[in-house]
């Protein structure tokens, strides 16, 4: 069957000399790998302008529910990300989320409010002017959220110890290692509470990232390496 939908690309690898193919978070169908032939011939369905990563397209596509890999017959740009593409900052944000992206989703199904939140994203991102050297720490807070393992902020005391792997906050240290102290903590329920307007400096933020990966890997089993990072790291 046909399929018409927008779609977030999440990264491509060569498939052969002239082949690749185009991981993609997809309105209709969730998660979904698609073959693109023909990359070197004019008449290829995806430039190379789509296919930059967290690029907004819509495509039409042969969908079968039994195939791995779908086959793309038709693709256009349905939102313009120029600053993304153009700044250097923002492009290597959008690296580090769509690498994050392709680790953490793996449901081939519909999920539009997870869709939805994934735009909105992508828009900020595009347009915001301020906290931008703390979107991705937020982006990945709020993200958790749709995964399933949105910190627990009832507590809202100072100088508590974040429990990563019962996503709370308390007030003595945990019985197992994966906790963090109580000023990385702190730090933490700013972001809960502030956003990307949180004051913080390279090292606290730097650290933060690292504890955050941390929290998604003992929540995702399948989370891997994410090597974007040290990108951001000299950035921030």
């Amino acid at each position: 069957m046909f399929c018409n939908t927008r779609a977030i690309v999440l990264g491509s690898v060569k498939y052969s000399d002239n082949n690749l193919l185009l991981h993609a978070y997809t309105e209709e169908t969730g998660r979904t790998t698609y073959v693109i032939n023909g990359i070197k011939s004019r008449r290829c369905v995806a430039k190379p302008a789509l296919l930059a990563p967290l690029s907004i397209i819509e495509i039409e596509a042969e969908h079968h529910p039994k195939r791995d890999i779908q086959r793309i017959r038709e693709s256009k740009i349905v939102f313009s990300s120029c600053n993304i593409s153009a700044n250097p900052v923002r492009n290597s944000i959008a690296h580090l989320l769509a690498e994050v992206l392709q680790h953490c989703l793996r449901e081939t199904e519909c999920n539009a409010p997870l869709f939805d939140f994934l735009v909105n994203s992508i828009f900020r991102l595009e347009t915001m002017e301020e906290g931008i050297a703390n979107f991705h720490l937020v982006f990945m807070l709020n993200l958790s959220a749709y995964l399933g393992f949105y910190p627990n902020y009832d507590n809202k005391a100072a100088n508590t110890f974040f429990d990563q792997m019962n996503g709370c906050f308390l007030y003595d240290k945990p019985l197992h290692r994966h906790f963090l102290p109580i000023e990385e903590s702190n730090l933490l329920k700013d972001f809960l509470t502030n956003g990307c307007e949180t004051a913080c400096t390279r090292t606290q933020r730097n650290r933060l990232l690292d504890e955050l990966i941390d929290y998604y890997r003992l929540h995702l089993t399948h989370f891997g390496e994410i090597k974007s990072c040290a990108v951001l790291k000299v950035l921030f």
